[in-house]
This record gives C-alpha cells, structure tokens and sequence, in this order.
C-alpha cells in the first residue's frame, strides 16, 4: 500500500487485480472477434502467427515506420485531437536498434527518437526471421504511435516546455499511461481497424491498444 501510495495509484491490490482481470477477458474476447474477422473463428493464436508472417523486405522498415509515423500524426491533427506544434511534428529521430540491442529488447524504443529494430547482417538466420516476425507491419502499426506522436515524443516535447518541475513527480506510470490512454483513444476511434492491426497491436508487440500494455 505504501508502495501504491507512492507512485500516487489510487487502488489497493485488490482493486487492480479485478481491473486486471476484466482487462484479459476484454482482451480475450477482441483477439476472438478479430480472428473470426480473419477466418479463423476463434482460433487467436493461429491468427497471431499469420500476423507475424507479414512484414516487409529487408532494407524496407525505416520506410514503413516513416509512414506510420507520419499517419499518426497527420492523424490526430487532422481530426483535432491534441496541439502538434510544427517543431514536435518534424523532430525525431529514427535509429536502426544494434544485434545486441535486439537480444535484450526485440521490439521498438522511442521518446525524443524512435529505435527500431529489424535483421542485420550479424544475425544468425534464426534471429533474422525472429526480428521479422517480431516487427511485422501490425505490431509496429500501434507501436509507433505509442512511442512518437501522439505518444512519447510528444510527452516529452511539452514535458520539457511546460511545468517543468513536474518532472521532480514523474513515475512509470504517468509517463506510460499517456502513451495507454492514446492506444485506448485511437483504438476506440478505428485508427486501428483491420482484424490484422487489431490483432498485431492486442497480442504482438510491448505495446498496443488496450491488450498488450496490460498484458
């Protein structure tokens, strides 16, 4: 409870455990629809493992997450979501993430940037077809929202801009729950609309809609 009342969490143990709970049996239940939606009836998993056959060719995610980066954000301020100010729009960086890198976090980082991860040259064949699989085009779709615009990147941007002293009360759970509560908000507004999207960003990646994150 200390520990709770530290990080400023409102909730006993108890209460996050239900909240937990009803999460997984929401997650369960979208991971069905979409699969049925796939043809699969309610055979979740096998659609997971088409998901993960679907991404692009070597030499091709930098591009694919430029663009995905780019429809998020023209996204949220197309339809007035959240002020994008020109400079937050246009600067961040994407960084290809190393082999070693990869073998301690196989999915995407950012903030001010982006990492991306994806096969190099140094990489056994198995681990190539494991960062493909890992990064195919729908986990990243709900990936690169969460960490650029509206995401992190745009956290940190006015974070570093406004109210700085706020940043003396930063926990986990403030900086992750922004990113959370945009996944919650596109996913109920269908930027995340294909049974594929829907599966990549509940099941696949770190983050993601209303599952992984919880997950």
């Amino acid at each position: 409870m200390v520990d709770l009342e530290n990080e400023m969490i409102a909730y006993t143990p108890e209460e996050l455990i239900q909240i937990a709970e009803r999460e997984f049996a929401w997650v369960d239940g979208e991971l069905k629809r979409a699969a049925r939606d796939m043809g699969l009836g309610d055979d979740w998993r096998a659609a997971l493992e088409k998901v993960k056959e679907d991404h692009v060719e070597p030499g091709q995610q930098p591009a694919l997450i430029r663009d995905l980066a780019l429809e998020a954000s023209r996204y949220v301020q197309e339809h007035n979501l959240v002020t994008v100010p020109p400079l937050a729009a246009d600067l961040w960086l994407l960084r290809m993430s190393s082999a070693e890198t990869q073998k301690v976090n196989a999915y995407f980082l950012g903030g001010e940037d982006i990492h991306v991860p994806f096969p190099t040259d140094t990489m056994s064949q198995e681990e190539k077809l494991q960062s493909l699989r890992s990064n195919n085009r729908h986990f990243a779709r709900a990936t690169v929202f969460h960490e650029l615009v509206p995401g992190h990147h745009l956290q940190h941007y006015w974070r570093d801009r406004s109210n700085q002293h706020r940043d003396l009360f930063s926990t986990p759970f403030w900086v992750e729950g922004w990113a959370l509560w945009w996944e919650f908000h596109l996913w109920d507004l269908k930027f995340i609309a294909t049974p594929e999207d829907r599966i990549g960003a509940l099941s696949g990646a770190p983050t993601g809609a209303r599952g992984s994150s919880f997950r």
